[in-house]
């Protein structure tokens, strides 16, 4: 069960940081 809740909050990480680039494509 904790690795599902790790695994779920690094997707929202990523989709963050996803987004972020979208906003700042400079900031690789």
């Amino acid at each position: 069960m904790l690795h599902i809740l790790m695994k779920s909050q690094w997707s929202l990480l990523l989709q963050t940081v996803r987004l972020q680039n979208l906003h700042h494509p400079l900031n690789l």
